[in-house]
């Protein structure tokens, strides 16, 4: 452990969310350069999710609906943990913001 950060000189990075948020999409080029646990919010979204990729399904609002609360439950736990949570959204800048968080959370 470094005596002046006070801190181990490796990093580990916990990639987490409920179904539907994105994991999968941003787990290749977010390994490349960090990573952060990203919380999806919005509820109607992830049935749209589940409606793209389970199209033989009817809506699924209670399934998204839990996978919300497990999303705002993962988030809270790591910001009580001290550590960033990014929005998934918007999608064309994740990558950057994420990086950003990290640079300013290992500071």
């Amino acid at each position: 452990m470094s005596a002046e950060a006070g801190r181990p000189p490796w990093t580990v990075t916990l990639v987490c969310g409920a179904s539907g948020v994105g994991k999968s999409r941003l787990a290749v080029p977010l390994a490349v350069r960090y990573g952060v646990p990203l919380a999806e919010p919005d509820e109607d979204r992830i049935v749209a999710n589940y409606a793209a990729r389970e199209p033989q399904w009817p809506e699924q609002r209670n399934r998204a609906r839990v996978s919300v609360l497990i999303g705002a439950r993962f988030a809270g736990h790591a910001r009580e943990a001290g550590m960033p949570v990014v929005e998934t959204r918007p999608w064309l800048d994740v990558l950057d913001r994420v990086d950003g968080a990290l640079r300013a959370w290992r500071r």
